[in-house]
């Protein structure tokens, strides 16, 4: 699944994204120069990645909850990513949670609705709930945070 651009009758289709993973969803800035997308990232390590030797091992190494969410196993997160894009491709591609095992949009029933750019282009808003393990899995508080594109910073806007 990647990002591609056509006229309104079907014509001059283009591939704008050429990600090695699945785009699972997208937004474009309001100037049109970056583009936010999600795609599933992989963050902690399998069976097989811990131990090499059994590559095709199935088994899974639980030491906390939140290893399953509701009817599927947690293997992988959704990331926000954002990229430069200068009217025909993607570049500088950016996962504002490199390394981080959180998500968003918010399984189950989360989409793009839950995350969007400010009017001005410099920010991205975004639902999340930043939690790990049984302090996840006990609750249902999500927050609200904003990722400055040029500094990098991440806010959360709805702390108490």
């Amino acid at each position: 699944m990647q990002i591609w651009e056509m006229n309104p009758d079907g014509t001059d289709r283009k591939q704008i994204s050429k990600s090695s993973d699945d785009i699972t969803g997208f937004k474009y800035a309001p100037d049109q120069k970056k583009v936010l997308y999600t795609k599933e990232v992989k963050v902690s390590k399998t069976a097989a990645d811990i131990y090499p030797d059994l590559p095709k091992t199935s088994g899974r190494i639980l030491t906390d909850l939140m290893y399953k969410h509701w009817d599927s196993w947690v293997d992988t997160y959704s990331h926000i990513f954002y990229a430069d894009y200068d009217g025909n491709q993607l570049s500088g591609e950016v996962d504002i949670f490199k390394g981080e095992p959180y998500e968003s949009p918010l399984k189950p029933f989360g989409g793009m609705e839950q995350i969007n750019w400010s009017p001005d282009g410099k920010v991205i808003a975004y639902t999340c709930r930043k939690l790990v393990g049984k302090a996840y899995s006990l609750s249902t508080n999500s927050d609200i945070y904003l990722y400055d594109i040029a500094t990098k910073k991440v806010t959360n806007i709805s702390e108490e």
